[in-house]
Order: structure tokens, then sequence, then C-alpha cells
């Protein structure tokens, strides 16, 4: 998907009210979740990247701050 049709999208998504949903709090982001505690810096950065690559990162719901805290959640 092209990054302005993806940002077209979030958009909507933000605009529609619907609660932020996934393992990230954005169902946009596919990244799967560690397997190992020493997994979760690599992770952080794949998710990180995908919400970068994606625009989800202008997103007013998304905070990637709390990619962190979700990852401490997995150990």
């Amino acid at each position: 998907m092209k990054k302005a049709m993806m940002n077209n999208t979030i958009c909507n998504c933000f605009q529609s009210g619907q609660p932020c949903t996934g393992i990230w709090r954005c169902h946009f982001l596919t990244t799967p979740p560690p397997i190992r505690p020493e997994d979760k810096e690599p992770t952080f950065v794949s998710v990180y990247r995908e919400a970068k690559n994606k625009g989800i990162l202008s997103c007013p719901s998304f905070n990637p701050g709390k990619i962190d805290t979700i990852l401490d959640s997995f150990f």
C-alpha cells in the first residue's frame, strides 16, 4: 500500500473513534511479539520502523513510548 494511501487510511481510522487494537495498540502494526527476552530490543526497532514506514507515528492515538511498556509485559 502506498504511503499516502496508508496515511489516509490511518487518518480515517483515527477519525472513526474506534478503539486502537492489536498487540502494539494499532491494528496496522503486524510485527510479531518477541519470543525471548533478548528479542525485546530488535522487536522494538521493528515495531518503530514499521510504524514510521506506514505513517502511524503521525497518528495522534499512537504513542511510541508505549512500545517499551508492551514489551515489558511479555516477560
